[in-house]
């Protein structure tokens, strides 16, 4: 695959990886953030990380899917986790769907 400054192709879109503060390896789950209107993917492995990485790109909204190692409760590994919003001032909110807990 070829490489970027960013990180390798998949799926013909750039793919970052982004770490938590504590640089410790990825968790169970991760978020991979993306936008309808651009080739970005962007992978971060906490919702802190998530903000951070929305708070610097462009205003916007974002889709936010979670991929697990392991099975979630609708028995998946992947499901669509929310949205995170940045807002011309500048502003990020980063809002889940609401999934009951089973």
């Amino acid at each position: 695959m070829p490489q970027t400054q960013h990180g390798v192709y998949a799926r013909e879109r750039p793919v970052i990886r982004a770490r938590s503060p504590t640089g410790l390896p990825m968790p169970r789950s991760l978020y991979r953030i993306s936008r309808s209107d651009d080739d970005l993917v962007v992978d971060a492995d906490s919702i802190d990380a998530v903000q951070g990485i929305i708070g610097a790109g462009t205003p916007g909204r974002y889709h936010v899917d979670q991929i697990s190692r392991d099975q979630l409760p609708s028995g998946h590994t992947s499901r669509r986790w929310g949205v995170g919003i940045k807002r011309a001032d500048g502003t990020v909110v980063v809002e889940p769907d609401p999934w009951p807990e089973q």
